[in-house]
């Protein structure tokens, strides 16, 4: 699985725990109106957490995807090679990392390691992403969630390891994006609603260097 997301770890706030549960409770009260059929069925905290991260509520959850392109097309859409240098994560989760039944019996919010937690893929967005989550411990003495790379388990081993992407890639910008392009990988594809389209399009008519290539069709 290949990192895309941030995690909102907070550090210092002595409320972080008790806000992130009050945050997720109102989210439970009302969303109601939005949720479809499958999530009022259910009344699965696991899941409802997933749904509110996919929506941008600030969660213990991390967004992963298992395809590496599209780890990159979020490293690359994301950074700004004057302030950092773009990464992407590789986590190869272990048979013990995932989310068992034993564990859906207790609260998110009371797992004593971080685990691995496949969503439902009920949402156009979240089939194209291939996503995963990873759903985070919070360290009590340190007041924060604690990222896998801090994690002693996963370090000095090649479960977790960090791609930095190399100066000469992000020094060129708009010819990566396009050859993601040109793979399939872009806004629309990448997130499969009008946002998406909308951002892509805007892409394509005014940011494209490429303008002979971008409609690349391939025969077979």
């Amino acid at each position: 699985m290949y990192f895309i997301g941030c995690l909102h770890h907070n550090e210092g706030s002595q409320t972080l725990k008790e806000n992130e549960k009050r945050l997720f409770d109102e989210f439970k009260r009302k969303s109601i109106p939005y949720l479809s059929n499958y999530y009022l069925k259910q009344n699965d905290d696991w899941e409802l957490l997933c749904l509110a991260q996919h929506h941008g509520l600030p969660t213990r959850l991390l967004d992963w995807t298992t395809n590496p392109l599209a780890a990159l097309f979020f490293a690359l859409d994301k950074s700004n090679p004057k302030e950092n240098c773009p990464i992407v994560w590789n986590f190869q989760p272990e048979r013990k990392d995932f989310i068992q039944d034993k564990d859906r019996k207790r609260k998110p919010f009371n797992i004593d390691r971080t685990k691995v937690l496949p969503p439902p893929i009920i949402t156009p967005r979240l089939k194209s992403q291939e996503g995963w989550f990873s759903v985070h411990k919070y360290d009590d003495s340190d007041t924060k969630f604690i990222p896998l790379e801090e994690q002693r388990i996963y370090q000095n081993n090649l479960t977790l390891f960090k791609i930095n992407i190399d100066d000469s890639l992000t020094g060129n910008l708009p010819r990566w994006k396009q050859n993601l392009n040109r793979l399939g990988i872009n806004s629309s594809t990448i997130y499969s609603d009008l946002d998406g389209l909308s951002k892509y399009l805007e892409w394509e008519y005014f940011n494209s260097k490429d303008d002979k290539q971008t409609h690349s069709i391939l025969k077979f």
